[in-house]
Parts: C-alpha cells; sequence; structure tokens
C-alpha cells in the first residue's frame, strides 16, 4: 500500500493516471468546443511530464536515455 502513497512511488502515478484520465473523459462534454479536442492531449503530455518532474518514474526505463538528443534537436536548425 506504500507504493500508492508516496509522491515518488510509481504506483501512485500510476493511481493518479487512472483517475485523471476518468475526470478528463467525464469533463469533456462540459468544456466548450473550443476546448475539448486540447483535453486528450494535455492528459497524455501532462500526467507523464509530471510523473518524471515528481521522479515517479524512470527516464531509462520510459525510453528517453537511448535517445541521443544532442542530434534529435539539431536536426532541421541547419
Amino acid at each position: 500500500m506504500d507504493a500508492f502513497l508516496s509522491f515518488h512511488a510509481s504506483g501512485f502515478w500510476l493511481a493518479m493516471a487512472l483517475i485523471l484520465g476518468i475526470a478528463a473523459l467525464s469533463a469533456k462534454p462540459y468544456l466548450p468546443s473550443a476546448a475539448q479536442p486540447f483535453l486528450m492531449p494535455a492528459y497524455w503530455v501532462l500526467t507523464p511530464y509530471l510523473a518524471l518532474i515528481a521522479g515517479g518514474v524512470s527516464p531509462r526505463l520510459m525510453g528517453l536515455a537511448s535517445i541521443n538528443w544532442a542530434v534529435s534537436l539539431r536536426i532541421g536548425v541547419g
């Protein structure tokens, strides 16, 4: 049960993802039509971002460590 109570545990973020997903889907009909297309992309981007910042998930286990960020951010810049 401790895995769900700590802000830094991955179980907490799993539970938060489920709760936030249900909340986002249930709030969608009540939002203005201009904001509805942005709700689910915001959920898919912000939930993992907050978990990474809090230290609840590992960038290595998410597959972010094997990306060569210096090269990938320079693509198209010249």
